[in-house]
């Protein structure tokens, strides 16, 4: 299996860096170690006549339009190379990445609206293919962005150290950012926010550790300043690590993240509030946007507090037997004298 590993990491590495920044669009060596020696392509944006200086493409467009732009495929290697060429939906990894569905899944947005000229190409050895594609936008399409990409992609099989066939896919690609004309939507929400107290210790304090999920609800792509507070009216407020910014969130994407907060003190409850303040991205005319706050309520307890909270109450309700006890015998007292002047009243 250790061959197949090294094999399967490579290919990882191979879509990595072309997916998951927006530079990575550009050219990038996507390496892979077939038998008959390493294959080295890229994909990036070009015009008929190769390649030019987009790192990705970005399309303004309204309902119906028609875009029609080029491709270019490179062969880095010293062999000729026969790749696949595909169209595909982007989306949001569970850490906040940008990836691109697999070829088998069917796209149904930007991926769908985009026809190649080929699906795929042969290119001799240290040269390149322009590949021309139009993009149709359906008359019905929603307005803000739809984000996909082109994907050029090397299949190869392998035999595992059990002799099975196994197919390795490594792929490399460049983005797609299109913004459909129409009413623009820059909206975050805060789902859920979750706090939990794990005590390190009797006297110690503990952990706040809280959970909580961000959600794109507008339509346009977005990221967001992040500012958590935890504190409670019976202590000065926690100081708090400066969290950073959101990763760019597509329209519909949830993202959840979990941040530890240190030295929080045993004082019974904690009260915690996050803010974001969403931000667009891109160089689009971008709506305005509006913070989000939520906020929650836990309890922070070690077995220490426990005990001084059972004292507090102890001595509250002795107190209050006190005065209980107190009030009731002056009342008794109050009555045996008004009870003993009516009678000197009626024997007079």
């Amino acid at each position: 299996m250790r061959p197949l590993a090294r094999l399967l990491a490579v290919a990882l590495l191979a879509v990595a860096p072309s997916l998951g920044t927006p530079a990575a669009a550009a050219p990038r060596t996507a390496a892979a170690a077939p038998a008959a020696g390493p294959a080295t392509f890229g994909i990036q944006p070009g015009s008929p006549t190769g390649p030019d200086t987009r790192a990705q493409f970005q399309f303004g467009a309204t309902k119906g339009a028609v875009v029609k732009d080029q491709i270019v495929v490179s062969n880095y290697g010293t062999t000729p190379l026969t790749l696949n060429v595909y169209a595909s939906d982007a989306f949001n990894t569970a850490e906040g990445g940008f990836d691109l569905l697999a070829a088998a899944r069917q796209p149904v947005d930007v991926g769908a609206w985009v026809k190649l000229s080929a699906n795929a190409v042969t290119i001799p050895a240290r040269g390149r293919t322009v590949l021309p594609f139009t993009l149709t936008l359906p008359s019905n399409v929603t307005p803000g962005d739809h984000v996909g990409g082109i994907v050029a992609s090397l299949t190869t099989t392998q035999t595992d150290a059990s002799g099975n066939k196994v197919a390795v896919e490594q792929r490399v690609g460049v983005r797609i950012y299109l913004r459909v004309a129409g009413l623009l939507r820059a909206t975050l929400s805060v789902d859920y926010l979750h706090g939990e107290f794990q005590p390190a210790g009797a006297t110690r304090g503990g952990v706040a550790v809280l959970t909580y999920t961000v959600r794109n609800t507008g339509n346009v792509r977005l990221t967001g300043h992040q500012q958590l507070s935890v504190g409670s009216p019976l202590w000065t407020d926690i100081t708090v690590p400066s969290l950073p910014d959101l990763p760019e969130l597509l329209p519909g994407a949830t993202l959840q993240r979990t941040v530890a907060v240190a030295d929080a003190p045993p004082v019974g409850w904690l009260d915690a509030t996050l803010r974001v303040d969403p931000q667009a991205v891109g160089t689009d005319l971008n709506p305005p946007t509006v913070s989000v706050v939520r906020h929650t309520t836990f309890w922070a307890f070690t077995w220490l507090t426990w005990v001084a909270l059972g004292v507090v109450l102890l001595l509250l309700g002795c107190g209050g037997l006190a005065i209980f006890f107190a009030v009731r015998r002056r009342r008794r007292e109050s009555e045996q004298k008004t009870g003993g002047k009516a009678r000197a009243t009626v024997a007079a």
